[in-house]
C-alpha cells in the first residue's frame, strides 16, 4: 500500500461521499465515503512522508495498520448491521485500535532501524 492505494481510497470516497446517492440498507454511504476520503488522506500523507526513507534503504509498510484502522472505522461508524452475537461496533473499534497499533509499531521499527543504519554508518 502507498501512494496509489491513498489516492484509490481518496477517489472512492469521494465517489461515494458527493457522486452516488444510493439507498442500500444498513449502510451509510455519506459516512462511508468520509471515512475513506480521510484513509486516503492518511495514506497519502505517510506514504509522503515515509517515501524518503523507503527509497534508501527500506521501510517497513504501514499500510496493513491504516486498513485495519479504515475497515474497524467503517464497521464502527458508517454500517448498522444486526447480526446475531456480534456488535459491528465493538469489531470495529476492536480493529482501529489493532490497526493504530501496527502503525505505531511499524514507525517505531522504522525508527530503531534508522539509529542501528546511523550508528554503524558512524562507525565506519
Amino acid at each position: 500500500m502507498g501512494l496509489g492505494a491513498g489516492a484509490l481510497l481518496l477517489a472512492v470516497g469521494a465517489i461515494l461521499n458527493y457522486a452516488v446517492d444510493v439507498d442500500v440498507p444498513y449502510v451509510n454511504d455519506d459516512a462511508l465515503g468520509s471515512i475513506l476520503m480521510a484513509a486516503g488522506v492518511v495514506l497519502l500523507a505517510v506514504g509522503l512522508a515515509l517515501h524518503a526513507a523507503r527509497s534508501s534503504g527500506g521501510m517497513t509498510d504501514t499500510g496493513a495498520g491504516l486498513l485495519m484502522f479504515a475497515v474497524g472505522a467503517v464497521l464502527a461508524f458508517a454500517l448498522d448491521v444486526d447480526v446475531p452475537y456480534i456488535w459491528d461496533w465493538a469489531l470495529g473499534l476492536i480493529l482501529m485500535v489493532g490497526g493504530a497499533i501496527a502503525i505505531v509499531a511499524s514507525l517505531v521499527m522504522h525508527r530503531q532501524q534508522t539509529q542501528t543504519r546511523r550508528v554503524v554508518h558512524d562507525r565506519l
